[in-house]
């Protein structure tokens, strides 16, 4: 089984218009750092109780920060709002019946909280060739 952990929660469109400059909030990241540490040693801790079991803790935090921060390097333009018109103050979600953008491939995240499709396939990639990368053991 495996339980995924947590990206950087501070640079969502939804946190970042509570920045003065639209920047991550830093301190929100560092609790979700701190959350997937504690995740790890408890994964670590199921692990060595239950030898039976086999768990796993799929870490993406580095991959989906990269994309927010890097966004041109995996064919994007915009990671620092939503495709979607968005009401924060009622939520993050897309507004009914509100204008998308020209194009949801320029984009990172669909709303204030979601990444888009197109970000989603990028990192399901990069998570899947992390979980498989090693060759998968020779039958007897």
């Amino acid at each position: 089984m495996i339980f995924h952990g947590l990206g950087p929660l501070g640079c969502i469109p939804s946190q970042r218009v509570k920045s003065k400059t639209g920047q991550c909030l830093k301190r929100v990241n560092e609790w979700v750092v701190e959350f997937n540490s504690n995740v790890k040693k408890l994964i670590v801790s199921l692990n060595g109780r239950l030898p039976s079991a086999k768990f796993m803790f799929a870490d993406t935090y580095q991959d989906v920060y990269d994309l927010i921060e890097n966004p041109e390097v995996y064919g994007f333009k915009v990671s620092n709002t939503s495709c979607c018109n968005v009401d924060t103050s009622i939520g993050g979600l897309c507004v009914p019946n509100s204008k998308l953008c020209q194009n949801r491939k320029d984009y990172v995240f669909w709303d204030a909280f979601h990444p888009s499709d197109a970000a989603n396939q990028v990192l399901a990639e990069k998570l899947f060739s992390s979980l498989f990368s090693a060759p998968p053991p020779k039958p007897h």
